[in-house]
């Protein structure tokens, strides 16, 4: 199998377990979304997340951003497993992997990995998978493998303040946000930051990014979905704050995370020298000049330059 999708701009490779048949067993059904459902599985006795795409066409389509794009096109640049593969094949370029939930590449189900799953599964494949007999029968599903990363099971009540503790600390906030402009960087627009997506500073999917360069980008302004991307991180941060607000002094402050990726416009509208100035500009969006006008020619030339001096340095 090659690299996919194949359309200009970064290829995930195959899963590759050696030399070895692949034996998955499904162990637990960790959860479902709107793109996938997610399996603790084990492949070739070694424990990874499985998250298996459905057959439902629930994604933006082309005409939404006023795009006239093939068949393989849509499925490259707006179906969630196209973008997650050229999400994070883009973060294996860069180098990034241990920001986020690794992914170790992607998997197309056979027709007897799929009757293993269905003997596991519990679920309607009509209902909660999208399969058609007519249309559907004899496509493959098409799943990434990825680390698997366990957590400590919720409690009965407060899930989401355990959903929030679990996402971000004081110390961890730091690190998602350095994580976000390291892919804003690498040219990768997240569009889907939120509590269930992030634990412990690492967003785990990417089933709604877009990655340079990719066609809807020519129609929307790349510094608008950084930014929203940047909203994103904040109001995690500001959940956390909220749920930790203590009173002192007979006055309440919110928690001890200070950090954010924009400026927080209510305390900088407070300030004299601020007037009106705290409403969203790209000026005070907190990112150099260079990242906000991002262009993925760039980016491709800046990763040819670091190759030739790579080289150069082997031959001296």
């Amino acid at each position: 199998m090659a690299g996919f999708p194949p359309v200009p701009g970064p290829k995930l490779n195959p899963f590759n377990a050696g030399s070895e048949p692949l034996k998955i067993e499904f162990i637990e059904h960790l959860g479902k979304g709107d793109h996938a459902h997610v399996w603790k599985v084990s492949i070739n006795e070694k424990i990874y997340a499985l998250k298996i795409f459905t057959f439902f066409h629930n994604y933006d389509p082309p005409d939404r951003y006023k795009l006239e794009l093939t068949a393989d096109e849509t499925d490259a640049y707006l179906h969630p497993f196209g973008c997650e593969c050229r999400a994070y094949a883009r973060i294996r370029d860069v180098g990034a992997d241990a920001l986020v939930a690794r992914c170790y590449g992607y998997l197309l189900l056979d027709q007897e990995q799929q009757a293993s799953l269905r003997q596991a599964d519990a679920f309607d494949w009509e209902k909660d998978w999208g399969y058609e007999e007519a249309e559907d029968a004899g496509k493959p599903l098409r799943a990434l493998v990825k680390e698997f990363v366990a957590l400590p099971d919720p409690p009965a009540d407060g899930v989401g303040r355990w959903e929030t503790e679990v996402a971000v600390s004081p110390r961890s906030a730091p690190r998602l946000i350095s994580t976000v402009r390291t892919l804003h960087r690498s040219g990768i627009l997240v569009r889907d930051i939120s509590l269930a997506n992030v634990i412990e500073a690492r967003i785990l999917e990417f089933s709604m990014a877009w990655t340079m360069p990719h066609p809807c980008l020519a129609r929307v302004r790349w510094q608008d979905r950084a930014h929203r991307d940047a909203c994103d991180v904040d109001g995690i941060i500001d959940a956390w704050n909220e749920m930790h607000s203590v009173e002192r002094a007979g006055r309440e402050f919110e928690g001890v995370i200070w950090v954010r990726m924009l400026q927080n416009n209510v305390y900088a509208k407070k300030l004299r020298s601020r007037g009106n100035r705290g409403e969203y500009n790209e000026a005070n969006y907190g990112y150099r000049r260079k990242v906000l006008d991002f262009d993925c020619r760039k980016f491709e030339a800046r990763n040819k330059k670091k190759k030739k001096k790579k080289k150069s340095s082997k031959i001296a």
